[in-house]
């Protein structure tokens, strides 16, 4: 009894090479459109998240809860590109380097984006209103400004937004915000 191997021919095989490279060639860029747009989502989530703790945290703990742009995670500068830090505190106009309050939130900013504020820190009450007025911020990816450009709204009663290019563009009660 003979056993007979088959297998691939020299031809056979470099054809199959062929056509994997070439599907490879154009997947590769489609797939890593995906893997930027899913890191955007995320960290614009991980942003709404942010003032979303400090909500809930000022409604739990009645007390008022400040989240600033920090750039040395311990004072309130404005800057937002830097990262941010959320904080608790008894008065209401309270920093967080003054005695009695707690910082009790802090995220760096990642090199993959810059964030515009228009206003220096949102400070939520223990009502979960928003003290003072509403404000916004610009989430601008360094890969792609225009198109993943997005705004994260936080309104007077707390409630926490965000648009992206296409949607504020239909949108006329906000100010101007630009990337760059």
């Amino acid at each position: 009894m003979t056993v007979k191997c088959q297998g691939f021919s020299v031809l056979e095989l470099l054809v199959s090479i062929v056509v994997l490279s070439i599907l490879i060639a154009v997947g590769i860029p489609g797939m890593t459109s995906l893997l930027e747009r899913t890191r955007n989502t995320s960290e614009i989530t991980t942003l709404m998240e942010s003032f979303t703790l400090a909500r809930h945290y000022a409604v739990n703990a009645s007390s008022h809860v400040s989240v600033c742009g920090s750039s040395n995670g311990q004072t309130c500068d404005g800057a937002w590109q830097s990262g941010l830090i959320a904080y608790s505190h008894a008065a209401p106009k309270a920093e967080p380097n003054e005695p009695n309050t707690e910082i009790i939130y802090q995220q760096k900013a990642k090199d993959s984006f810059d964030m515009i504020g228009n206003i220096r820190k949102f400070t939520f009450r223990p009502s979960g209103l928003l003290r003072g007025q509403s404000g916004s911020l610009l989430y601008c990816p360094k890969s792609n400004t225009e198109e993943a450009m997005s705004r994260i709204v936080v309104s007077r009663g707390g409630r926490v937004r965000v648009y992206s290019r296409t949607q504020l563009q239909k949108i006329t009660y906000l100010s101007e915000m630009n990337c760059n």
